[in-house]
């Protein structure tokens, strides 16, 4: 049993809605990261608004797709993990420790000193 192979045919509509769904696909896009750094941009300014200074360690450095480091740090006998994204390492290395910024009714929002928005 052999297969047909038929031409395909473009009509004025057809293309219409592929350039449509092209259109879609990179507003999509846009949208999400637009959505994502100002997602970020407000943990950071709720962070700013009241927070406390505690010392975490550094568990994991990682530099594929985007530079980030994990991190561990113990607010009232729990230990919180999470990742913050960095500029520079400054050094540091897997164990050592480094200040973390955290939200004081939310540990779970916080910022390292390695990352660039730290001191602001």
């Amino acid at each position: 049993m052999k297969l047909e192979k038929k031409d395909v045919v473009w009509t004025n509509l057809g293309r219409l809605k592929l350039f449509g769904v092209f259109v879609f696909i990179i507003y999509f896009f846009v949208f999400l990261t637009n959505y994502l750094l100002n997602s970020r941009t407000d943990e950071i300014e709720l962070i700013k608004s009241d927070y406390n200074i505690c010392k975490g360690v550094i568990t994991d450095i990682s530099l594929y797709k985007g530079h980030h480091i994990k991190v561990e740090f113990r607010i009232d006998n729990v230990i919180v993990t999470g990742s913050d994204g960095f500029e520079s390492t400054n050094g540091k290395e897997v164990g050592d420790s480094l200040s973390i910024k955290y939200h004081v009714k939310d540990p779970n929002i916080f910022i390292t000193e390695l990352n660039k928005n730290y001191s602001d």
